[in-house]
């Protein structure tokens, strides 16, 4: 089997489909939270010392990696278990990007980020089995 028998089929990825516009609009909606998390939400909660229970902390990769994984399917137009699949590769990655982030520059590595990111790709499956 070839690795893009994995992730995508040639076949598949350049036809339109009504999956593939759902995906794209949840890639979009939850690029948008992503964004208003980091940038409003999180300065917010800092900045009157609110707690969030952390939430601000972990918002970027909570959410953004949602977003990766949508994009993916929605790009790729993957079959459910090139989904389940997809969805598994992209959060095993992030996840050894967190781990990595103490020899990358600038990085800090936050357990909380290791840990919401499989939090993430739970939701993203369930999400794509739902839909």
């Amino acid at each position: 089997m070839l690795l893009e028998d994995v992730f995508f089929s040639n076949s598949r990825v350049f036809k339109p489909g009504p999956i593939r516009g759902v995906y794209f609009i949840t890639f979009a909606i939850f690029f948008i939270l992503t964004e208003i998390g980091r940038e409003v939400y999180r300065p917010y909660v800092y900045e009157n010392g609110i707690n969030d229970l952390g939430f601000a902390d972990v918002i970027g990769n909570l959410l953004g990696t949602v977003a990766i994984i949508f994009f993916c399917l929605a790009f790729n137009h993957a079959t459910r278990i090139q989904s389940i699949q997809l969805i598994i590769f992209v959060t095993i990655g992030v996840t050894i990007y967190e781990l990595l982030q103490p020899v990358l520059p600038r990085g800090i590595m936050d357990w909380k980020d290791v840990i919401s990111t499989p939090v993430s790709g739970l939701c993203s499956l369930v999400m794509v089995l739902g839909i």
